[in-house]
C-alpha cells in the first residue's frame, strides 16, 4: 500500500496532517519490513505493555481482541492475539476470531470465540451495534 495511492478523503494523521495508514498488514506486504517500517515494532510493544499494566493494575478491567479474517494464512496474526490472550489471562481477555472458516477447537479453548462469519458483513454490523449504542 503507498499512501499515495489513497482515494480523497482519505484519513489524516492528527499530529503531522499527512495521510494516516492502519497499522496493519496488507495482503502481498513483506511483514519483516512492514512491521518495523517507522518504528511500529516499538510502539506496538509499549502499546501491548500499556494495556497488560493496566489489567494488572485493575482486575476488573477487561481486553477484547478481535481478529478478522487472519485465518490459517496468517499466523504473524493469530500468534499477537493469543499472545495477548495468554499473557493476560482468559479471566481478563477474550480473543473473538471471525472468519468464514474457524480454527478447529477454538470455541473449546478458554478465552476464544470463533465465529464464523464474513469480514465485511462482520464489520458492518459491528459497526452498527456501535452506532446504536452510542445513541
Amino acid at each position: 500500500f503507498d499512501v499515495g495511492d489513497a482515494t480523497p478523503p482519505a484519513p489524516s494523521c492528527p499530529h503531522c496532517g499527512s495521510v494516516a495508514r492502519p497499522a496493519v498488514l496488507l495482503f502481498g506486504e513483506d511483514y519483516a519490513s512492514r512491521h518495523e517500517a517507522g518504528g511500529q515494532a516499538e510502539e506496538w510493544a509499549a502499546w501491548k505493555q500499556r494495556v497488560l499494566d493496566a489489567l494488572a493494575a485493575d482486575r476488573s478491567k477487561r481486553l477484547v481482541v478481535i481478529e478478522i479474517g487472519a485465518g490459517t494464512a496468517v499466523p504473524s496474526v493469530r500468534d499477537a492475539g493469543e499472545s495477548l490472550l495468554r499473557r493476560a489471562g482468559s479471566r481478563q481477555c477474550t480473543l473473538v476470531r471471525i472468519n468464514p472458516t474457524p480454527m478447529l477447537g477454538d470455541n473449546t479453548t478458554d478465552g476464544v470465540l470463533s465465529i464464523k462469519w464474513g469480514a465485511e458483513a462482520a464489520i458492518a454490523h459491528i459497526n452498527e451495534c456501535v452506532r446504536k449504542l452510542a445513541r
